[in-house]
């Protein structure tokens, strides 16, 4: 791991990362030198939203663990698709037809 490399050079500095890192396995992975790093994130088990709960406590259950960024992030999209596939209108054949032949096309 780079954030390894980088503290046994003896860098001190903070180091920021992707969100990808956000992960238990990072900090197994790094151990004491994922200290002082810092990513961003779009999940969080602490997360305080009724619906954040529930998925926690549902994902907890099912693999007696905390979930992490990529586990929300596909739960959000398996649960998101069926709903968004069922409210979606087709393009209209004439729209389709008068976009491809003009770019102003004013509906």
């Amino acid at each position: 791991m780079i954030s390894r490399q980088i503290r046994t050079v003896g860098l001190t500095t903070p180091i920021v990362a992707s969100g990808s890192i956000y992960s238990p396995k990072f900090i197994e992975l790094a151990g004491d030198a994922a200290n002082g790093v810092y990513t961003e994130s779009n999940f969080f088990p602490g997360e305080r939203v009724r619906s954040g709960k529930a998925f926690v406590s549902k994902f907890k259950a099912k693999y007696n663990e905390e979930p992490d960024d990529f586990n929300a992030v596909a739960y959000d999209r398996s649960s998101c698709s069926p709903r968004s596939s069922t409210n979606t209108v087709p393009i209209a054949p004439r729209f389709a037809t008068d976009w491809r032949r003009s770019r102003t096309f004013r509906a």
